[in-house]
C-alpha cells in the first residue's frame, strides 16, 4: 500500500489554551494540521469534545427527516393511491 499525503492529517490533542505548534512529517511530507478529524466514523477535535460529532450527526438527521417529510407531503404518482392515505412509507 502506498502512502498518500493528501489523505493524511495531523491533530494534536490538548486542553491547553495556547497549544505548542508542531510540524509533523511522514516520509518527508509535511502533514496538514487540523483542529478536528473523522476517525472510524467519529469526529473528534483537538479539545476531545463531542461538539463536532454531534453537530454533523444532527445535521444528517435533520436532512433525512426533511426528505421523509417532503416524500410524505408530495402528490402520489400511482393510480388509486391518495396522498396521506397510509402511515407507512414504502421504500
Amino acid at each position: 500500500m502506498e502512502f498518500n499525503p493528501s489523505k493524511c492529517e495531523a491533530i494534536t490533542f490538548t486542553k491547553k489554551t495556547k497549544p505548542v505548534e508542531m510540524e509533523y512529517k511522514l516520509h518527508d511530507t509535511t502533514l496538514a494540521a487540523v483542529s478536528s478529524a473523522k476517525y472510524l466514523g467519529v469526529y473528534v477535535n483537538n479539545k476531545l469534545s463531542w461538539n463536532t460529532h454531534v453537530d454533523v450527526t444532527a445535521k444528517k438527521a435533520t436532512q433525512s427527516l426533511n426528505f421523509i417529510l417532503v416524500l410524505s407531503l408530495s402528490k402520489p404518482r400511482f393510480k388509486g393511491v391518495e396522498a396521506g392515505s397510509s402511515n407507512y412509507l414504502l421504500i
